[in-house]
């Protein structure tokens, strides 16, 4: 749920099927991170934009040459564009 303070309003409302772990901000976006999924979410319009199946649970992130740059545990990387 992403909820905005000053007008007491929800703006976005997930339904996650794994365990939340982070969110990460770029200036057009907002990732939710879970075990197994990350959420892209316009940061204007709060809509989901797509949803992205990870191949084995999430590691870390990083921005990196304008992409989200996700290690999962099984060594794999994923690349996705801002």
């Amino acid at each position: 749920m992403i909820f905005d303070f000053n007008t007491l309003s929800i703006l976005c409302h997930l339904s996650l099927d794994t365990y939340y772990i982070t969110s990460k901000n770029s200036d057009s976006w907002i990732y939710i991170i879970t075990e197994l999924e990350i959420f892209q979410i316009n940061i204007m319009t709060f809509s989901t934009h797509r949803i992205l199946a990870l191949p084995d649970i999430y590691e870390d992130s990083e921005f990196e040459n304008h992409h989200l740059k996700v290690r999962c545990m099984d060594g794999t990387f994923i690349l996705i564009p801002e």
